[in-house]
Formats: C-alpha cells, sequence, structure tokens
C-alpha cells in the first residue's frame, strides 16, 4: 500500500508545518516530524511528542475519525473528511464515508486525524 504523509500546522513560534507521524493514546497527543523546511534548504527533523490536538489546525480534506461524542454517540468511530470550519461554532465539518450518515458539525476535541491514509 502507497500511503501519504499527512501535514499538519501548528501554532508553535509562529504557525508551522509538520507531518503526523501517529496518535499516542497514552499521552493523548500527535507525534509530528519537523518543521518541514523549503526542500532546498536541509533541515534535521526531530519528534515532537504529544501535541496536544487543540494546537493542530485541520485543513479541509484532511481524514478524521470521531470520538468521544456525548449527544451524536452513534458517530463515534465514523471516519470522514474535513470539509470546512464554521466561525460561528468554532467545529469543523465533516462529511462522512458511510454516506447514510448527514454531515456534521464536529469540535476539534472530538476528531482524531487519520495517520497512514492509502493513496488511491
Amino acid at each position: 500500500c502507497k500511503c501519504r504523509r499527512l501535514r499538519v500546522t501548528i501554532d508553535h513560534n509562529g504557525s508551522r508545518e509538520y507531518h503526523v507521524v501517529r496518535f499516542d493514546d497514552e499521552e493523548g497527543g500527535y507525534a509530528l516530524t519537523g518543521p518541514i523546511s523549503n526542500p532546498r534548504t536541509p533541515h534535521k527533523e526531530r519528534i515532537l511528542s504529544a501535541v496536544s490536538p487543540a494546537r493542530v489546525s485541520i485543513s479541509n480534506g484532511t481524514p478524521v475519525v470521531c470520538h468521544g461524542l456525548k449527544n451524536a454517540a452513534h458517530l463515534n468511530g465514523e471516519v470522514g473528511d474535513c470539509t470546512s470550519f464554521d466561525e460561528k461554532t468554532g467545529r469543523h465539518a465533516v462529511q462522512f464515508e458511510d454516506k447514510r450518515l448527514k454531515s456534521a458539525l464536529v469540535k476539534r476535541t472530538n476528531l482524531i486525524i487519520l495517520i497512514d491514509i492509502s493513496d488511491k
């Protein structure tokens, strides 16, 4: 399986892009490598462990899974893509893979970015 590395932006001394390595359940955060710099500029990658999900910006098109939802518990474990961010509610619009499910606005803290997504 050919997989792509997901890029995310975090606010760490200014907004910078990093690659997501994994989600650490014990630490409750993402392990990232980076920062990603200009491809022409050599850089040393390092793993930043347990970066709080609240500090990671989710871009449109990012694959996610819902978790910890109480009022919409039926969406827990459901996979989808973020399609937009609603400034008024501070939630991400998620379009689910299961087309029987309606799109939902979900808080950032109830989304985990999926890692190792297959390129189809």
